[in-house]
């Protein structure tokens, strides 16, 4: 919740909920710099459509879709059926630790 929330709410903004805040804006700044934000729109679920036939979760396949969208090289997921089954390299994190640091 943002300080100013909390302050409308009645609440007395802590040190702790201060600190709290910086930190959930700070992963999301450093998820900024790792990643790259993909926006999904209709086209996305047409061509999410299309991957059904990799496998059936709606959810990996937009993934796919977005990937596809972005011209992504590789994945990296811990999700096992999507390390299995994906069309473009995939990694787990772990690997792609591996990898960076070979």
């Amino acid at each position: 919740m943002r300080n100013g929330r909390v302050r409308a709410s009645g609440a007395e903004v802590t040190a702790t909920i201060a600190a709290v805040n910086e930190y959930a804006w700070g992963c999301v700044l450093s998820m900024g710099e790792m990643a790259t934000v993909v926006p999904v729109d209709q086209s996305d679920l047409w061509i999410a459509t299309k991957f059904r036939t990799v496998h059936e979760d709606l959810e990996d396949d937009l993934v796919l879709a977005a990937m596809e969208r972005s011209q992504a090289d590789f994945l990296v997921t811990s999700d096992e059926t999507l390390l299995r089954k994906s069309p473009v390299a995939a990694l787990s994190p772990h690997d792609l630790l591996a990898l960076m640091t070979a």
